[in-house]
C-alpha cells in the first residue's frame, strides 16, 4: 500500500475516548514500535510483548499521560488489530493458545494476553515504511494529530526541535511534492 493509505488509516485510527480525550494507548503503541526500529531494536517484523517494547511505550506514555490515562499496553498490544475489514496489526497466536485467544475481550489481563499471542507484526509493505526516517516522522505526524495540541506539544516538541506548525507545514509540502509526482 502507498503511503498515503496509511497515514490515512493512522489519521483515523479508532481510539477510545474517556472524559472528552482520546485515550493515547494505540498511537503510542504504534510510536513505541517506530522508536524501537529507529534505534535498532526491532529489525525483523516480530514485535514481542517484552521488557524492551513495554519500556519504549512507558517513556512515551510517561510524557502525555494525563490524570485518567492508566499505564497499561497490552491494551493497544491487543486492540491494535482493530475491527476494520483492512487491518495493519495482526497477532501470531499460539497454536495450543487459540480457543483462549478467541475469548479474550477489551478488559482481559497482561498475562492472558501474553500466554495467547506469541507476537505482533504489522503489514510487510508498513513494516518497509516504518524503517524510512521520513515515513516515520509523517507517521508520527499523523498520528499525534488525534491528540489535543498539549499533548501533541509535548510528545513532539522538545525544545530543540521544530514547533508543531511548522511540522505540519513540512507534512503539508511533502503532500504537495508527492502529488505533483503522480
Amino acid at each position: 500500500m502507498e503511503l498515503r493509505y496509511y497515514v490515512g488509516k493512522f489519521l483515523n485510527l479508532r481510539l477510545n475516548k474517556r472524559e472528552g480525550e482520546h485515550s493515547p494507548h494505540k498511537i503510542l503503541m504504534l510510536i513505541a514500535v517506530m522508536d524501537m526500529i529507529e534505534r535498532g531494536k526491532l529489525t525483523e517484523n516480530k514485535i514481542f510483548y517484552d521488557c524492551e517494547l513495554t519500556d519504549t511505550f512507558k517513556r512515551k506514555f510517561d510524557i502525555i499521560a494525563s490524570g485518567i490515562d492508566k499505564y497499561k499496553p497490552w491494551v493497544p498490544y491487543y486492540h491494535l488489530i482493530g475491527s476494520d475489514n483492512d487491518p495493519f496489526w495482526h497477532h501470531k497466536v499460539r497454536h495450543e493458545k487459540a480457543d483462549e485467544y478467541e475469548k479474550i475481550e477489551g478488559s482481559s489481563g497482561e498475562k492472558l494476553i501474553c500466554d495467547c499471542i506469541e507476537y505482533a507484526s504489522v503489514n510487510p509493505d508498513l513494516f518497509e515504511h516504518f524503517k524510512n526516517s521520513s515515513c516515520r516522522k509523517i507517521f508520527t505526524l499523523a498520528l499525534v494529530e488525534n491528540l489535543d495540541k498539549d499533548r501533541r506539544d509535548k510528545l513532539l516538541c522538545p525544545e530543540d526541535t521544530l514547533s508543531w506548525e511548522d511540522c505540519k507545514i513540512v507534512l503539508a509540502d511533502y503532500f504537495d511534492m508527492a502529488a505533483q509526482r503522480l
